[in-house]
C-alpha cells in the first residue's frame, strides 16, 4: 500500500514539506501523473511546491486518475459543447471532500446555520455535477428545512426567500450568474443585509458578456445587499476559493495557486503577472493535486489570486465563462 500521508486537516506544521510529498506519492504511484513526467523528462524532487510539475487538465477527458489501488467511490462530470468529451474526477474518498467542504466554508462564511437556496440550471439539468454534491452536502449539514433547489421557476425562489425572513433565517443564495440575472430583473427586493448572494460564474452565452464587477454592481442594487460573493471550483479538485471583492479568490490553506508563463508553462511567473493558473489541491490526494488549468491569472503575495479569462484554445464551460480581461 501507499506510504501514509496524515489527512490535510491534520493541522499540517509544514505545508511545503507536505506537497513534496505528495509529489513523491504520485510520482511513485499514480501511473498517469508518472508517464507525464517521463514524457516532459522532468521528476526530479522539488525543494519548493513551485517547481512541482503539474497536470494538464484535459488528461481528466482521456484517462481515468487514481491511485491504482483504490476503487473510486463516486465520480463527477465536467460540462461540455455538443461532441466534446466531458472531464471526469473519480474519487476515492468522499469524506475528504466533505472535510473540504465544511472546513474552508465555515471559515469564511462564520455562521452555522443558513437557508441554502441554489439557483443552478444547467448543473441540476446533467448528472455528476461536483457544485450540486457540494451544495447539497452543506444543506445536510447546515441547511434549514427552507433550503432547496431550483431550475427555472422563479416564483417559488421568491416564496423561500420571503419564507426565510419571515423566519428570520440566514440567506445564502447561490447561482449560476445568468440565472440571477434574469431572477434580480423579474424579482428585484430588498433582502437583509446579512444575506449572502454568492455567484458562480457561467453565462452561456444567455446575454450579453457582464465583466464581474459589472455584475455584482447590478446585483447589489437589484437586492440591497452590501457584497455579492464569488465561487471558484472546478470538477478536477476537490477545494473552493471564495471571492468578496469580485477580484481576489482566497483558497484554503491546504491549496495553493502559482502562476507559470503562457508561452512556457514551466516557467514561474512573479507575483501579480498574469500566466497559466496552476492548482495544489491536497484534498486531492487519491486522484491527482497536482493541476495545470487553463485559466490565465494572477497569483498575489498573500496567497490570493485573480481570474482573468481563458486560453485561447480552451474549450469555454462551466463557471469560468465570465472574462474579466
Amino acid at each position: 500500500m501507499y506510504p501514509y500521508i496524515p489527512p490535510f486537516w491534520k493541522n499540517q506544521k509544514d505545508w511545503n514539506r507536505y506537497f513534496t510529498d505528495l509529489f513523491e506519492l504520485h510520482k511513485t504511484h499514480n501511473p498517469v501523473y508518472a508517464q507525464y513526467l517521463n514524457f516532459i523528462n522532468h521528476n526530479p524532487s522539488p525543494e519548493h511546491y513551485t517547481q512541482i510539475s503539474t497536470l494538464p487538465i484535459t488528461l481528466f477527458r482521456t484517462h481515468k486518475i487514481h491511485l491504482p489501488e483504490l476503487s473510486p467511490v463516486l465520480h463527477f462530470e465536467s460540462s461540455t459543447t455538443t461532441g466534446n468529451i466531458p472531464a471526469k474526477h473519480y474519487v476515492c474518498k468522499p469524506e475528504y471532500y466533505h472535510q473540504s467542504i465544511i472546513r474552508h466554508f465555515r471559515t469564511f462564511f462564520k455562521t452555522e446555520k443558513y437557508t441554502f437556496l441554489c439557483l443552478l440550471p444547467g448543473y441540476l439539468e446533467r448528472p455528476h455535477a461536483s457544485l450540486v454534491y457540494m451544495m447539497q452536502y452543506l444543506i445536510e449539514q447546515m441547511g434549514t428545512e427552507n433550503s432547496g433547489f431550483f431550475v427555472h421557476d422563479f416564483e417559488a425562489l421568491k416564496n423561500n426567500i420571503e419564507k426565510a425572513i419571515q423566519n428570520q433565517e440566514n440567506i445564502f443564495l447561490i447561482g449560476v450568474a445568468f440565472a440571477l440575472l434574469d431572477f434580480a430583473e423579474k424579482y428585484p427586493m430588498q433582502l437583509p443585509e446579512t444575506t449572502i448572494i454568492m455567484e458562480t460564474g457561467g453565462m452561456k452565452g444567455r446575454k450579453k458578456e457582464w465583466i464581474r464587477t459589472e455584475l455584482h454592481e447590478f446585483l447589489k442594487k437589484q437586492f440591497t445587499v452590501p457584497l455579492v460573493y464569488s465561487e471558484y471550483g472546478m470538477t478536477e479538485i476537490l477545494s473552493q476559493a471564495y471571492c468578496t471583492d469580485g477580484i481576489h479568490f482566497y483558497p484554503p490553506e491546504w491549496m495553493r495557486v502559482f502562476a507559470t508563463e503562457i508561452n512556457d508553462p514551466f516557467a514561474l511567473c512573479n507575483y501579480g503577472t498574469s500566466g497559466i493558473l496552476n492548482i495544489i489541491d491536497s484534498a486531492n490526494v487519491y486522484s491527482c493535486p497536482f493541476i495545470q488549468t487553463q485559466d490565465i491569472g494572477k497569483v498575489y503575495e498573500d496567497g490570493s489570486f485573480e481570474v482573468l479569462g481563458r486560453l485561447d484554445y480552451s474549450e469555454l464551460r462551466g463557471c469560468n465563462l465570465m472574462y474579466v480581461l
